[in-house]
C-alpha cells in the first residue's frame, strides 16, 4: 500500500519540477548546439530567422530524418517549437528546410537522469538557461502554488 502511495507522490511531483530550456534558431545556426537536460525537461526552439523546420535525425550532423521522429513543420520567425523528453537518450535534430543542414544546422540533445544545468556544447561560451521556473505546465499556476500542491499531494498519498 505505502509503494503505491509513493508511486502516487512520485508521479504527482514530477511535472512540479520540469524545466523549459531555449534553443534559438539564427542566421543558419542552433544555440546552442548541443545541451544537457534531465527527464522531464523541455526545449523550446525558437525560430529568429526565416521559415525553419525541427526534424530528428539519426545520427550527430547527419542530414537524415529518423523514421518516426519528430519534425515541427515549418514555423516562421517568432514562432517557436516545443518538445518534452522524458527518458534517458540522445537526441539528434537538423534545420528541415533548404540547404542549411548540410551547411551544419544541426544539433545535439542529451536527456540524462541526475543531468546538470545545460551548458553549451564546445563550440559555444555561455550557459543555456531555462526560460521558465518549475512548473506543472499549466500557465496560471505559479511555481510556488506547485510546489505546494506537490507536497500536499505526496502527505495525502501518504495518508492512504
Amino acid at each position: 500500500m505505502k509503494f503505491t502511495a509513493l508511486s502516487l507522490a512520485a508521479a504527482i511531483m514530477a511535472p512540479v519540477f520540469a524545466v523549459t530550456y531555449e534553443i534559438g534558431y539564427n542566421n543558419g545556426s542552433f544555440v546552442p548546439k548541443e545541451i544537457t537536460i534531465a527527464p522531464g525537461n523541455t526545449i523550446r526552439w525558437t525560430n529568429a530567422d526565416g521559415d525553419h523546420a525541427i526534424v530528428q535525425t539519426i545520427a550527430a550532423g547527419s542530414c537524415n530524418a529518423t523514421a518516426g521522429g519528430f519534425n515541427s513543420g515549418t514555423k516562421k520567425k517568432g514562432n517557436f517549437y516545443e518538445r518534452t523528453f522524458l527518458t534517458p537518450t540522445t537526441i539528434y535534430y537538423k534545420e528541415g528546410l533548404g540547404r542549411n543542414c548540410l551547411n551544419g544546422a544541426t544539433g545535439t540533445i542529451f536527456v540524462k537522469a541526475g543531468a546538470p544545468p545545460p551548458t553549451m556544447g564546445p563550440s559555444g561560451t555561455r550557459t543555456a538557461a531555462p526560460i521558465s521556473t518549475a512548473t506543472n505546465g499549466a500557465g496560471f499556476l505559479t511555481p510556488e502554488k506547485a510546489v505546494y500542491l506537490g507536497v500536499a499531494g505526496f502527505f495525502g498519498a501518504l495518508a492512504l
